[in-house]
């Protein structure tokens, strides 16, 4: 599919909101786990699986009590590199895929793999890819149940879609490499594909079973890279984009090039970017109004944002200090903060009544109860974007 940007005339305009809500309770720190995360932590089955460099070390979700840890060599870091079952714990290594029981950290079987890439367990399935294809397998990830023969990374799944990033390695003359792809798992063939920045980098607001939503961005390269940030809406069934706007405007020169995002339903999406010093760009979107609901520049987020009910979560920097913030997701006011002792090692995640805060010195979880009590709609970790988004 070829990207074809829709260039929003003019800047956004900012559109009138409702008052902020009141929000019942506080964040709360419940413990602190002794564990330095250097990928998201994984929760499943009332245990949390902070996968630390070299190990994976399993602690009892409501008080923080240790289980078991587990020496991996080779143990691969980044975006979906450890799943859980309720039985199991699935880690990518340099070896290939292992298959660890939930409950004792006992390592069952290995799965040996070319480059093996990522892991997700979505709707009582396992599925993995290396760099010979994306595969669903049984729980001891002995049996192929299926597969498609092309590398990537998987980013999401959702019911009968697979959402991959590969990189091309022989694209022709001019053309980015770089490729985000939908791929149908009843057919185990690529539906559609969109061609990103060749020096950017993207982020998936939303990935469920009606649509794909994502913005792609540039990136610093050699300090000449133009700032480009577009946001894109696709019907799954029709493969025709709904959404194709033009943000490039709202990205400055002097903002950070990591980006998050994620959807709050209704065609509104939250928007940030993050790391570094100096404060971040942080923007609410109504995409069907094309519409700015609000956009805010006076904190420096320091981590990915996270929804929790009607509220955004994030780290920030405050005068040399890191908390966690809590925003309202339909005005951008900060309802509360919670200190925390250090900068954020991995991505922050929702799991049940907990906020989970990897840092430096340790995993943070705070207790979120008041706040699901108060938006009884709930909340998944991380981006809406089904099981495993980025």
């Amino acid at each position: 599919m070829n990207q074809r940007y829709v260039v929003v005339a003019a800047a956004l305009g900012l559109l009138c909101w409702a008052a902020p809500r009141a929000h019942a309770g506080a964040l709360q720190a419940s413990y602190t786990a002794p564990a330095r995360a250097k990928s998201a932590v994984v929760a499943r089955g009332g245990r949390l699986f902070v996968p630390e460099r070299g190990a994976i070390v399993a602690y009892r979700q409501r008080d923080g009590e240790r289980l078991w840890r587990r020496a991996i060599s080779g143990l691969r870091h980044g975006a979906h590199t450890v799943a859980a079952s309720d039985k199991h714990v699935y880690a990518v290594s340099r070896a290939g895929l292992l298959v660890i029981d939930a409950a004792s950290g006992k390592v069952l079987s290995t799965r040996k793999a070319r480059g093996a890439l990522s892991v997700i367990f979505a709707s009582g399935s396992l599925y993995f890819s290396d760099k010979s294809g994306v595969f669903r397998l049984d729980a001891q990830a002995r049996t192929t149940l299926g597969m498609a023969r092309l590398s990537g990374e998987l980013r999401a799944v959702h019911d009968k879609r697979a959402l991959i990033y590969r990189v091309e390695k022989r694209p022709k003359k001019g053309e980015s490499p770089k490729r985000l792809m939908v791929l149908d798992l009843s057919e185990w063939r690529a539906t559609y594909t969109f061609k990103l920045l060749p020096t950017g980098d993207h982020a998936v607001a939303n990935f469920d079973d009606r649509n794909l939503a994502f913005f792609d961005h540039s990136a610093r390269y050699r300090g000449k890279n133009a700032r480009k940030l577009f946001y894109t809406e696709v019907d799954h069934r029709t493969q025709r984009k709904l959404r194709d706007l033009s943000l490039s405007k709202l990205y400055k020169r002097d903002d950070r090039d990591r980006f998050s995002s994620l959807s709050t339903g209704d065609g509104r999406v939250i928007v940030a970017n993050y790391g570094g010093r100096g404060a971040s760009l942080v923007f609410a979107l109504d995409t069907k109004a094309k519409r700015m609901m609000w956009r805010d520049k006076s904190m420096s987020l320091q981590s990915r944002i996270v929804r929790l009910g009607e509220t955004i979560c994030a780290v920030v920097k405050e005068g040399g200090a890191y908390k966690v913030v809590r925003l309202d997701a339909n005005t951008g006011h900060v309802i509360d903060r919670a200190p925390i002792a250090a900068a954020p090692s991995a991505p922050i995640a929702v799991s049940n009544n907990l906020l989970l805060v990897p840092t430096s010195k340790g995993v943070v979880v705070l207790s979120a109860k008041a706040v699901l009590a108060a938006h009884a709609g709930g909340a998944g970790a991380g981006a809406g974007a089904g099981a495993g988004a980025a």
